[in-house]
């Protein structure tokens, strides 16, 4: 009588043999592993890998489970140690497809406290509704480079007003607000003594 054929347990499908005639080595698809093994070598501590998915933020590199061990290079990345240790296994980590970025990183920070974050629209609306100006140092600074400017147009050397505008700094201060009031009194006092002849 024939003996039965073998069982599929015991002979490996066809996929999983090489040519030598030796199970192929499989490979473990655990976070920062992804080692070829043999399942006869796989040993509970066989696997050291993270538990969380990579992030790539702006240059940095880093397991989402370690985030204080960010490396700037790829191979420094790669070789930054598991922090779990495991058999392989070539079951895929449930990781919802896709590898974390710093925008990902920040979604489950819920501080409500940080200034939220305008729209260009509405920057330029609130810009607009304010006249157009920040106030304050910048304000004034922007404010002087556009007449410095406008002079400039108009024929004015650049350099004598500059020359004046550092003769007001030095009579009234370094503050910028303070330069821009003096040298727009000035300038009006200037050009009203040219009214009256």
């Amino acid at each position: 009588m024939p003996s039965p054929p073998p069982t599929a347990a015991a002979t490996p499908a066809r996929s999983s043999i090489d040519t030598g005639g030796k199970p192929k080595a499989l490979q473990c698809m655990r976070f920062g592993c992804q080692k070829k093994y043999h399942e006869a070598d796989n040993t509970a501590t066989s696997c050291s890998y993270h538990k969380l998915p990579p992030v790539f933020h702006e240059t940095a590199k880093f397991w989402a489970c370690c985030p204080d061990k960010k490396c700037y290079d790829w191979d420094s990345f790669m070789g930054v140690k598991g922090c779990m240790t495991s058999c392989h296994t070539t079951e895929k980590p449930d990781q919802s497809g896709k590898s974390l970025g710093g925008g990902d990183v920040r979604s489950g920070n819920t501080d409500t406290s940080a200034p939220k974050l305008k729209s260009i629209d509405e920057f330029n609306a609130q810009k607009a509704a304010s006249g157009g100006g920040t106030g304050g140092a910048g304000d004034a600074i922007a404010k002087m480079y556009q007449l410095r400017q406008a002079m400039d147009k108009a024929g004015v050397s650049g350099d004598l007003f500059d020359r004046a505008k550092e003769a007001v700094s030095a009579r009234v201060g370094g503050d910028h607000e303070t330069i821009h009031a003096e040298v727009v009194t000035r300038l009006t006092a200037c050009l009203e003594a040219m009214e009256k002849g």
